[in-house]
């Protein structure tokens, strides 16, 4: 695995698209109520995979953002300076 032989960073990166920006609710604590759901299912998710590469030997970080999935993306690599983006 490439990340493995160049003793590279894995950095898992989650981008979640706001609901309530996407659509509009009637109700605005329905909004609240799936952001909540998402955000803790996502944590849950991205604690588990960064375990599962870190038994694994594999140097391992996540990030959670919100936005547009390309833009934040393009962000994301820059600042860390990534050289390989797995989708």
């Amino acid at each position: 695995m490439l990340a493995f032989d160049d003793d590279a960073e894995i950095i898992l990166l989650r981008i979640s698209v706001n609901p309530a920006a996407e659509f509009s609710f009637s109700d605005p604590s329905f909004a609240n109520e799936i952001i909540q759901e998402m955000e803790a299912e996502t944590l849950a998710y991205m604690q588990s995979a960064r375990s599962k590469l870190q038994k694994a030997g594999f140097r391992t970080s996540f990030l959670i953002c919100q936005g547009s999935v390309a833009e934040t993306n393009l962000r994301i690599a820059a600042e860390s300076q990534a050289d390989v983006i797995v989708l």
